[in-house]
């Protein structure tokens, strides 16, 4: 982007994007196939579940799928840094 402002207009659209599962988290009935593969509603369930004692396999294993998401996400950031440096 050439400015901040034309990054915000799809930040903003990015963030709407990944408030719609709320909508799920409040209404129950409304559970779309296409909202769980949004990041946002894997967090929200798992809040779901601590909040209930409920499964903590669950928890576990979104905690470890994004840790291990962050960690690949972060890696090639940092690869890509590197990069911009020698140039």
């Amino acid at each position: 982007f050439n400015n901040i402002s034309k990054a915000f207009g799809v930040m903003y659209a990015i963030m709407i994007m990944l408030m719609i599962p709320g909508f799920s988290y409040f209404i129950p009935s409304f559970d779309p196939l296409l909202l769980r593969f949004l990041p946002s509603y894997s967090l929200l369930q798992g809040l779901k579940e601590i909040m209930l004692n409920g499964d903590a396999g669950y928890v576990l294993t979104y905690t470890a799928a994004f840790l291990a998401g962050g960690l690949t996400l972060f890696v090639l950031a940092n690869i890509r840094f590197k990069k911009t440096l020698t140039v």
